[in-house]
């Protein structure tokens, strides 16, 4: 697959990245993205051949720095916000488990997770610490999203 379209990974994020949907929301547009970055690596481990699967897994990894950072950049973005609405943390909910699923089907150097690994944790801390202003209780989503979170942490240290 990547041997006849090398950059797809990078297109498929350019093209949601960009908005070239016109069509779509960019909500919409962002939770395929992150849906379709979710399914690749699952893909790549599903190929039949071995040889094959071991080829396709080191093409797919290659790309695993721009997904990442791509992952990285809306985190940041939504945890600059001054607060998360509903819309937000499902899409950071895709986010995580973007995240969860490139560390827990790939070998994924710790050198290369730093950033991923300070996003996840500012998010996790704004998740919570939202709360103080509140009621003190996280609501049903949130929860999820701190769970999906601490799980792809959990997932790049196994790795």
């Amino acid at each position: 697959m990547l041997k006849e379209w090398p950059s797809a990974i990078s297109d498929v994020i350019n093209m949601f990245q960009n908005e070239q949907l016109p069509n779509l929301s960019q909500h919409t547009q962002l939770w395929i993205l992150f849906d379709v970055l979710s399914g690749v690596p699952e893909e790549a481990i599903s190929i039949y051949s071995s040889v094959q699967r071991v080829q396709l897994r080191n093409e797919v990894y290659k790309n695993a720095p721009e997904v990442l950072k791509t992952l990285v950049q809306f985190i940041q973005l939504k945890c600059d916000q001054q607060s998360l609405e509903d819309e937000d943390i499902t899409l950071l909910q895709n986010v995580a488990k973007c995240s969860q699923t490139w560390f827990k089907n790939g070998h994924i150097a710790l050198d290369e997770c730093i950033f991923i690994t300070q996003a996840i944790l500012k998010l996790i801390t704004k998740v919570y610490w939202a709360v103080l202003d509140s009621d003190g209780c996280l609501s049903p989503d949130e929860s999820e999203l701190a769970e999906t979170s601490l799980k792809a942490l959990s997932n790049m240290m196994v790795q």
